[in-house]
């Protein structure tokens, strides 16, 4: 793993948590389904494409369900 994928993961895990710890006090589903996909999805590729396909998915979805 090189420099530039572990910066990724740990800004992706940083922006997974901040999910979780939203979710948990507004008492959201889908922040918490983000934020646990944002934290366990570096652990499981290194393509970084992927991951901020992830990202972007993640932060739109939880924008548009949010009503």
């Amino acid at each position: 793993m090189d420099q530039s994928a572990l910066l990724w993961n740990i800004a992706l895990s940083v922006i997974g948590m901040a999910y979780l710890i939203y979710a948990r006090a507004q008492r959201r589903a889908i922040p918490l389904i983000s934020g646990l996909i944002l934290l366990v999805l570096p652990y499981l590729t290194d393509n970084g494409y992927i991951l901020i396909f992830a990202l972007v998915t993640a932060i739109v979805t939880s924008y548009l369900l949010r009503f």
